[in-house]
């Protein structure tokens, strides 16, 4: 069993190039997979996904790594139905 010590997660911070980068690779291997669309990001999705989050007022994001690596993502958005 893994130990959750070497278990970090922090919040998106979407001026920082190695959050941009792990949040759009994360996201392309989901977009990719049988509960995506089966097919990677677009390149128009991975330019203008990370402008278009810091442009949102009610984003928030969460970064899970384990020693550094990337290997799981949370996206959150406010919104009242």
């Amino acid at each position: 069993m893994k130990s959750l010590a070497r278990l970090q997660i922090t919040r998106v911070r979407l001026s920082d190039p190695a959050d941009v980068r792990d949040l759009l690779a994360l996201l392309a291997e989901y977009a990719a997979g049988p509960t995506g669309r089966g097919r990677p990001l677009d390149e128009t999705a991975r330019r203008t996904l990370p402008d278009r989050l810091a442009e949102h007022p009610h984003y928030l994001g969460w970064l899970a790594r384990d020693e550094g690596r990337a290997i799981g993502l949370v996206n959150a958005f406010q919104g009242v139905s």
